[in-house]
């Protein structure tokens, strides 16, 4: 018997769908000493613990991984700048999967154009926030390279 597996995201899983570090700390293009690859595991309220792994590329373009709690991987790509002020911002080109299914059917995965971070490196880690939830300490992200 085939059983189809539900994918469930949290509101912290999504945020962390977009949680990402940047390569230099200026505005403008990526690239500098956080290029390569980001980890991190937290708690999500919704899903349980999760992991995130983040590859950052010189070239500006970037991959992040999301194993939830409940067991659904995320995965998004697409492009990612810095901006004045420790901010970063992330495009979002396309995630998987792009549908989930369950016993009432299939629906489409609709992920954010974009989404706005602030971020702090220190020590070879790195902290992000999502801006549209800066007062919610669930929030921030901590990553350690894995370079």
């Amino acid at each position: 018997m085939y059983r189809r597996r539900f994918l469930s995201i949290g509101p912290l899983a999504l945020a962390s769908i977009s949680m990402v570090a940047i390569g230099c700390s200026g505005g403008g293009a990526p690239g500098g000493g956080l290029t390569g690859v980001w980890r991190a595991i937290y708690n999500d309220p919704t899903t349980g613990q999760a992991t995130v792994e983040l590859i950052l590329q010189n070239n500006g373009r970037f991959q992040q991984q999301t194993a939830a709690g409940t067991g659904a991987l995320i995965t998004i790509y697409g492009t990612w700048q810095t901006l004045s002020g420790n901010v970063l911002r992330l495009n979002i080109e396309r995630g998987e999967p792009t549908q989930t299914c369950g016993p009432l059917g299939c629906t489409n995965v609709l992920y954010p154009a974009g989404e706005t971070h602030n971020f702090a490196q220190t020590s070879g880690n790195l902290r992000t926030t999502l801006v549209s939830c800066a007062a919610n300490p669930a929030c921030t992200i901590n990553y350690t390279s894995a370079n």
